[in-house]
């Protein structure tokens, strides 16, 4: 039986292929999208307990995703954004905090 949603939002494959084997392992259910338009088409028929975001994707930043969705549903699950960055400690920004996300995980 598989435990809490995760929807993560990455637009590299490998980088989608290995959160979501990681998750699964751990009896997490995944779902996943790889654009920006994906995650909330998603978002419209989904609920996610927790929903890892990448900060930068090639439609619309994952901070404006935030924004959008929690304006138009009101969805207040977990938004954990995630950017590559020499930095891999987890850190909550102005942008994060604006954004109604609940804390940012940069990744080397």
């Amino acid at each position: 039986m598989a435990g809490p949603t995760v929807l993560v939002v990455d637009d590299e494959p490998r980088i989608v292929e290995f959160l979501s084997e990681n998750l699964r392992d751990d009896d997490f259910s995944v779902l996943t999208a790889n654009t920006g338009a994906e995650a909330i088409e998603l978002l419209g028929r989904a609920r996610p307990d927790v929903i890892l975001l990448d900060v930068v994707l090639p439609d619309m930043s994952g901070y404006e995703i935030c924004r959008t969705v929690r304006a138009g549903d009101g969805i207040n699950d977990p938004w954990v954004p995630t950017s590559r960055s020499s930095c891999s400690r987890p850190r909550r920004s102005t942008s994060t905090a604006s954004a109604g996300c609940s804390a940012a995980r940069t990744t080397t």
